[in-house]
């Protein structure tokens, strides 16, 4: 069940956005751009593919989020009952990153548009927690270079070169891999006494993105003749 907080927000936001908006949005997960990748009782990762000239539904955000760029693209939105506006600030390169906690707090009904001549790809993660885990003095070690780092999810770049391995010890946190340049990336849990590694991840193209309990430890492996980069986030 809800907070009394979260229902009342919202509840304010249909109000303030009039009866089109209320009658016509749809959760994010659910709009068709959105493509469902996976889905737990707390975490989603969508792959948000937007064709130049082409328009998403009305959809709401109403979680933190985090997003993975991969083609930027020129992108306008419009909240229900606004103008369109272009926002500022956002990345603006393949492979950038950036999360915003603030539609939890406040929700969003809106809309996206691409308005430039080339398709608009991310990969978006969704934590649906009603709060974030309590990881006291646990820390949240990822592989590779650590970027953010915030209550709702950490991230990690990592890099490797043509045939590298990368050893990682693993965290309690349920895991994304992006794969946001290169190709033929293995990630490969690791032998332990109690669980057999068995379970392998394989990436062979930019937008491919896995996930997995961080809990046991694994092996990242660039199996291609070229530099691949990774963005490694935990939900917590």
């Amino acid at each position: 069940m809800a907070p009394a907080g979260a229902v009342l927000t919202t509840t304010l936001l249909l109000i303030a956005v009039g009866a089109f908006a209320a009658q016509t949005y749809v959760p994010v997960h659910e709009e068709p751009r959105h493509r469902l990748v996976w889905e737990s009782q707390n975490v989603r990762v969508l792959d948000l593919l937007i064709p130049p000239g082409d328009t998403t539904k009305f959809h709401i955000h109403n979680s933190p989020i985090f997003y993975v760029t991969l083609t930027p693209g020129s992108l306008r939105t419009q909240r229900a009952g606004e103008r369109w506006v272009t926002p500022t600030g956002r990345p603006s390169g393949p492979g950038s990153v950036r999360f915003d906690d603030s539609y939890k707090e406040t929700p969003v009904i809106h809309r996206v548009s691409n308005s430039g001549e080339t398709q608009i790809r991310s990969i978006l993660v969704l934590n649906e927690r009603e709060s974030p885990r309590e990881i006291g003095d646990r820390v949240v070690i990822l592989p590779g270079k650590q970027e953010i780092d915030s209550k709702w999810f950490r991230q990690s770049r990592v890099t490797l070169e043509a045939g590298d391995k990368l050893e990682w010890e693993g965290a309690r946190a349920r895991i994304v891999a992006v794969l946001v340049s290169g190709s033929h990336v293995l990630i490969t849990k690791r032998k332990s006494e109690v669980e057999p590694p068995t379970t392998a991840h394989g990436m062979t193209m930019p937008g491919d993105s896995v996930n997995f309990n961080g809990r046991s430890g694994y092996t990242f492996e660039n199996r291609s003749s070229d530099t691949v980069t990774l963005i490694v986030v935990a939900v917590l």
